[in-house]
């Protein structure tokens, strides 16, 4: 039986990445998003804060408000 998850997730990876495979991620993971942050290697979020905190907030931004059910 294939699993999937259907919450949101956040993928992301150093320029051209051999780890990276939003195809394959998707199948488990359908609202997987997934970005490649150019001129980047090992350490994304040292070598591009900016840019990795943006994409952090943006993802946080836009999900869904947590339902009363859940607390």
């Amino acid at each position: 039986e294939n699993v999937v998850l259907t919450m949101p997730a956040l993928g992301i990876f150093a320029d051209k990445s051999a780890l990276g495979n939003p195809d394959a991620t998707r199948k488990v993971l359908p609202n997987f998003e997934y970005h490649e942050v150019p001129g980047t290697g090992h350490f994304v979020m040292m070598e591009k804060p900016a840019e990795c905190n943006r994409l952090v907030e943006r993802f946080v931004d836009g999900l869904p408000p947590a339902s009363a059910s859940r607390r």
